[in-house]
């Protein structure tokens, strides 16, 4: 939507901490928990819930079991390549599940 990705994942782990500088980062909680941390603090979302995360500053989300959400993340064209560390991450588009790193569809 306007150059913007809108995306439905299943996430669980750790993440690393990272930033946006030139956009906000939006989470909807659709089934589970997710806590995004903070440098000076966190914010817990359950099912039904929603967050902005601003640019510039910088969090790290973390799923303990299996979430699933929406994020709608900065456009395309500026999309990061990101590491994770013990995280589960996949991405669903119309064709199945694919991983982040791959354009195969995951079975």
């Amino acid at each position: 939507m306007n150059d913007y990705q809108i995306k439905i994942v299943k996430i669980e782990g750790d993440f690393e901490w990272h930033d946006h500088q030139d956009t906000d980062e939006t989470f909807i909680v659709l089934e589970g928990a997710l806590r995004i941390d903070f440098r000076d603090g966190h914010v817990t979302l359950n099912s039904g819930e929603m967050y902005v995360a601003p640019k510039g500053v910088e969090y790290k989300p973390f799923a303990d079991s299996e979430v699933k959400m929406k994020r709608l993340t900065e456009p395309q064209r500026m999309m990061y390549g990101y590491k994770f560390a013990n995280t589960s991450l996949r991405w669903f588009f119309d064709a199945g599940p694919r991983s982040l790193n791959s354009k195969k569809r995951l079975s």
